[in-house]
């Protein structure tokens, strides 16, 4: 059951209904995403081994890409606030299935076991990439004469996001609070 572009104020062919709302939305969410890509990325660093730090930014583009990919087969559209919970739900999940369903990769040579972890602890990382995607995305559909603005504040959002992580990841005491298992 979704609801269509003007049930929850995105840009209309009658103009904006709320377009300060839809693009501090964006920003926070773009910012949110990026924050915790640089902080999966530092998990998967401490954690499992360096070489799959690299895999955060794979995950981020297989998130983006798995949104396009549901916006172009669907004509369902989800409230950007639903997807934005679903964001939050899934980034702490994300969370616990790192640090509860563990990886070994030294075993993964030898331990057949290993690999339904890895895709597990990978498949729970992608996921709130792609909620993110959906709201993005579903902005930049509905506001077509104005996706230059949405698009500008997935940009500022995003560097936002990547600038404020570091300093908080200092403050928190970066793999202390973030990894029970470090």
């Amino acid at each position: 059951m979704g609801v269509n572009a003007s049930q929850f104020s995105l840009p209309s062919a009658a103009g904006w209904h709320r377009p300060a709302a839809a693009y501090i939305g964006v920003v926070l969410v773009s910012a949110a995403m990026l924050a915790f890509e640089l902080t999966l990325t530092r998990i998967f660093a401490v954690i499992q081994f360096y070489h799959f730090a690299f895999m955060a930014i794979s995950l981020a583009l297989l998130g983006a890409g798995a949104s396009g990919s549901i916006l172009s087969v669907t004509r369902r559209r989800a409230h950007p606030a639903a997807l934005a919970a679903g964001f939050a739900l899934t980034v702490l999940g994300c969370y616990l299935v790192i640090n509860y369903v563990v990886f070994d990769p030294y075993a993964i040579a030898w331990e057949a076991r290993q690999w339904p972890l890895l895709a597990i602890n990978f498949l729970a990382a992608a996921v709130p990439f792609t909620l993110a995607g959906l709201i993005v995305g579903q902005l930049l559909e509905a506001g077509a004469g104005r996706a230059h603005r949405v698009y500008a504040a997935n940009l500022a959002g995003s560097a936002v996001g990547c600038v404020a992580v570091l300093p908080a990841l200092a403050a928190l005491g970066a793999e202390g609070p973030f990894c029970w298992r470090c």
